[in-house]
């Protein structure tokens, strides 16, 4: 049968639940920071050129080739 002191060995050789609640909320933090939340993604989308944007670039383009073949 268990005693008291066999019981106390126990304690000081395995975590106890607050030691891994601390372990896994230390680990969460962690990922926290590797990770990007939606909050995260949503301001990165924000700074995605739009379809319009793009092609206002593409005409610019075609634009300055036409006037350097006409220039050559």
């Amino acid at each position: 049968m268990l005693e008291d002191k066999d019981i106390q060995k126990m304690k000081d050789v395995f975590p106890t639940k607050e030691d891994l609640e601390l372990a896994f909320s230390e680990h969460t933090a962690k990922e926290m920071e590797i990770f990007a939340t939606k909050e995260d993604l949503e301001e990165a989308v924000k700074d995605i050129p739009t379809k319009e944007d793009f092609n206002k670039l593409l005409t610019a383009i075609d634009s300055y080739a036409k006037k350097a073949d006409t220039y050559f």
